[in-house]
């Protein structure tokens, strides 16, 4: 197994995860909010019940963060087994909140789709992973679909939230399988994550480990934003199936009135 080595990341890359933590929170305080007012909750009582997931979120981020620092992500054998738990927590945790909580679940669902569509562009910002690749940072086989995919998925979701905010009539379709592309590109990262790392998984770039994708501050976003961007696509995804459904109960109903 190899000993884990220190990784020389570019210096703008932790203040970069910052502002982007900091973009994503300011979003998703205004949507949460937002959608607590449209489903009927008092402007005061909204704010504080906003402000309590977002607290939630952001200690979570905290926590994989020191976790991150200290090093428990570190290629051992305990490491391997606390990733993938890192990934399922904060799935499990909003969606048995929304099952819990009818009011949360009720502001979710009150968000206009495109809000969850157009926070993604901040995964635009992926090219960071092919400078990365250029420095030697990240091994090709990881870098570049993780990298191009992320800013297909960001660059994208501008141009699909904006068909989205149309109004009724526009086609869903494309939102669908900009969801699914935007998933399928957190699989194959993972994925090549896992097989690149040092460890009994690496079957993938063996002459270079990703040492870098378990290290702070890189480890946050495969503990901290990816489960958070992977939620959002699967309440966009929920959205559209509601929108959906809206749509054909209408078209029916038009054609029964005729």
């Amino acid at each position: 197994m190899h000993m884990h080595r220190a990784v020389p990341f570019p210096i703008y890359l932790l203040p970069l995860e910052l502002f982007m933590a900091a973009a994503l929170f300011v979003v998703l305080f205004r949507g949460i909010r937002h959608g607590y007012i449209r489903s009927g909750v008092a402007p005061e009582a909204a704010l504080f019940k906003t402000s309590i997931f977002l607290s939630v979120t952001a200690a979570w981020g905290v926590v994989v963060g020191w976790l991150g620092l200290i090093g428990l992500f570190h290629a051992t054998t305990a490491s391997i087994a606390l990733l993938p738990v890192t990934f399922i927590v904060p799935i499990v945790v909003t969606f048995t909140w929304m099952r819990l909580d009818e009011s949360f679940a009720a502001a979710l669902r009150a968000i206009e789709g495109d809000r969850w569509v157009r926070v993604q562009w901040l995964r635009s910002f992926g090219f960071v992973f092919l400078f990365m690749l250029a420095s030697g940072v990240l091994p090709a086989v990881f870098a570049l679909p993780a990298g191009i995919g992320d800013m297909i998925t960001g660059v994208a979701a501008l141009g699909i939230a904006s068909r989205l905010q149309r109004g009724p009539g526009r086609d869903l379709q494309a939102a669908v399988l900009w969801n699914a592309f935007g998933i399928l590109d957190f699989a194959v990262a993972i994925g090549t994550g896992v097989l690149t790392s040092p460890g009994p998984t690496q079957l993938l770039s063996r002459d270079h480990p990703n040492f870098a994708v378990t290290t702070f501050p890189l480890v946050l976003v495969p503990t901290f934003f990816v489960p958070v961007f992977f939620i959002l696509h699967i309440l966009s995804l929920q959205q559209l199936g509601r929108e959906k459904s809206l749509n054909r109960g209408s078209a029916g109903g038009v054609v029964s009135s005729t």
